[in-house]
């Protein structure tokens, strides 16, 4: 698949012709081994509004850092897929962790002109609940049980942060706070 950069993810096409003809769009997960810059597009989680036409919802929020990267694939592949389309291949996109968010996101794009379907493993959420709803029609995610990143959105962080600094804020949580730093202090004495 070769390198990539932030922004422009690796990706391959393989078409074969039988027992039927398949073009298969595979878009890497980051490296960031070899690429650790790939991570901060990764982490550009900033939700950007997008309108794509012909999807139930019409409208909703997507990843920033993906839609990014599934505009640069979309460019890249526009005249070998309306080749692909026009010469019969069903157009099936796939990826691993980021490429596959990537990849669902160039899925829903393509829709919009062709029969594509979409493959993940551990794909991260990358869109709003309507905008997903929509999508299953053509989009399937295989999930590891143990896989945390596909279950984490922006969203979902936040709220777990508004919730710990309230906790924390709480009296009964500076009660026991005070306790425990007691405790410690005496321990710290015997010591």
């Amino acid at each position: 698949l070769g390198s990539s950069e932030p922004g422009r993810p690796a990706f391959a096409v393989v078409a074969r012709q039988r027992p039927r003809k398949v073009a298969l769009i595979c878009i890497r997960g980051t490296d960031a081994e070899n690429s650790p810059e790939e991570v901060f597009a990764d982490l550009r989680v900033t939700p950007e509004p997008v309108v794509i036409p012909g999807l139930g919802t019409g409208s909703g929020f997507v990843h920033r850092g993906m839609w990014d990267s599934s505009t640069f694939v979309q460019r890249e592949l526009e005249i070998p897929i309306q080749d692909l389309s026009a010469a019969g291949y069903k157009i099936m996109v796939t990826g691993h962790s980021a490429g596959a968010g990537v990849g669902a996101l160039l899925a829903l794009r393509l829709r919009q002109r062709f029969s594509a379907e979409f493959v993940g493993f551990g794909t991260p959420t990358v869109c709003n609940l309507a905008m997903a709803k929509a999508a299953e029609a053509f989009c399937i995610n295989v999930v590891n049980a143990y896989d945390a990143i596909p279950r984490i959105s922006a969203a979902s962080v936040q709220t777990l942060v508004e919730q710990v600094v309230t906790t924390f804020h709480s009296p009964e949580c500076d009660e026991d706070y005070a306790e425990d730093m007691q405790y410690l202090r005496e321990r710290l004495k015997n010591a």
